[in-house]
C-alpha cells in the first residue's frame, strides 16, 4: 500500500483598518509534503458604512529552494472597481493595503506582477443595456482609453506600474509622448485617413460596439468638428475636445483599433509589475463613472472584444 501523502492547509484571516475602511484578508497556505504548493492572499472589503464591492486576490510563486520569488495579482470575472466609489480612491487603497501586507508577511517579495486585463463599462451603457434585453455593449479596452485620454494607464497612474522590460517600457513611454503630442503626427493625417486606419477597420468595426444600431454614421459626424477643430493640433488636443460626457460612447467602439495600430510595436497589457511599496499619485486622472473588470472580455487573457 503507498504511503499517504500529507497534506496540510492553513488559512489565517485578519481584519485591517485603513482610515474609515475596514477590510479582510485571508492568508491560505497548502503544503503537501512539507513543500509549499500555492500561497494565496485574497483582500475583500468588510461592508460597515462603505456599500463597495471589490475583491483582489495575490498568488505568491515559489522556486525549488521553496523561497517565493513574486507575488501576482489573480483576475476575477465577478469583482469589478467601482469608478466613482469614494471618487475613486477605494479601490486604490484596498489595493495597497493589501500589497503592503504581503510585503510585511514576506519581505522578500518587492514587486508584483500583473496582466492589465481591465475593461470597462459605463454607468450610462450598462442602464440602457438593463432596459433593453436586446442590446448588449462591448465593454471599452480600458488600458488604451486611459493612455488617450490620460497619457498612461490606470495601473500606472494610481500604483506606478510598468512593463516588466525596463527597455520595453521605454520604447512605449516614447510612444505615448509622440503620439498625444506630436503636431507633425496629427497635421499627416486628414480626417478620412484617420477614419481607414488599419485596413478601414474604424469604418467595418467601429460601430459593433451595440448589436442594435439605427445610424451608423452617426459617430462619425459626431466626431469630425472635434478632429478638425483649429485647436486640435495634436492627437492629445483632439481627445480633450470631446466632451466628458460624451468620450464613451464616441471613442468606445474604435479605440482599440486605433491605438492598436499606433502602439503595437512597442505596447503590451501583460506582463506588468508594481514595485513595492506602490508610488502614489494624487494628480488628477480622468476616469468615466462606471465599472473597471479585472479580466479579459475574451476567453484569452489579453484578448480584445474586438479581435477577430
Amino acid at each position: 500500500m503507498d504511503p499517504v501523502k500529507k497534506e496540510e492547509n492553513r488559512e489565517v484571516v485578519d481584519i485591517i483598518n485603513v482610515g474609515s475602511y475596514t477590510f479582510k484578508i485571508v492568508d491560505k497556505l497548502s503544503l503537501r509534503e512539507g513543500r509549499v504548493y500555492y500561497r494565496r492572499f485574497t483582500i475583500t472589503s468588510e461592508f460597515t458604512e462603505h456599500e463597495y464591492t471589490d475583491r483582489v486576490k495575490l498568488a505568491v510563486s515559489f522556486i525549488d529552494t521553496q523561497e517565493p520569488i513574486y507575488a501576482e495579482i489573480e483576475h476575477a470575472h465577478n469583482y469589478s472597481i467601482h469608478t466613482h466609489s469614494d471618487a475613486g480612491k477605494f479601490s486604490v487603497i484596498l489595493r495597497n493595503a493589501l500589497f503592503q501586507y504581503v510585503r510585511e508577511k514576506i519581505p522578500s517579495i518587492t514587486e508584483i506582477r500583473l496582466d492589465d486585463n481591465t475593461n470597462f463599462e459605463s454607468t450610462e451603457n450598462s442602464k440602457l443595456d438593463q432596459m433593453d434585453v436586446n442590446r448588449f455593449t462591448i465593454p471599452i479596452s480600458f488600458y488604451y482609453f486611459s493612455i488617450a485620454f490620460n497619457g498612461k494607464t490606470w495601473y500606472e497612474h494610481h500604483f506606478g506600474a510598468r512593463l516588466r522590460n525596463p527597455e520595453k517600457h521605454a520604447a512605449y513611454r516614447k510612444k505615448v509622448e509622440w503620439f498625444l503630442h506630436s503636431k507633425e503626427l496629427k497635421s499627416s493625417m486628414e480626417y478620412t485617413k484617420f477614419l481607414n486606419i488599419s485596413s478601414c477597420y474604424f469604418l467595418q468595426k467601429n460601430f459593433r460596439s451595440t448589436l442594435k444600431i439605427e445610424n451608423p454614421f452617426e459617430t462619425i459626424d459626431k466626431l469630425e468638428p472635434y478632429y478638425n477643430d483649429p485647436s486640435a493640433v495634436t492627437f492629445g488636443d483632439f481627445f480633450q475636445l470631446i466632451p466628458k460626457q460624451d468620450r464613451c460612447s464616441l471613442v468606445g467602439g474604435w479605440i482599440y483599433m486605433v491605438m492598436r495600430h499606433f502602439f503595437d510595436d512597442v505596447f503590451s497589457n501583460r506582463d506588468w509589475v508594481i514595485d513595492i511599496p506602490a508610488v502614489t499619485n494624487d494628480e488628477s486622472y480622468y476616469c468615466p463613472e462606471g465599472q473597471i473588470w479585472n479580466t479579459a472580455w475574451g476567453t484569452d487573457v489579453g484578448a480584445s472584444p474586438l479581435d477577430d
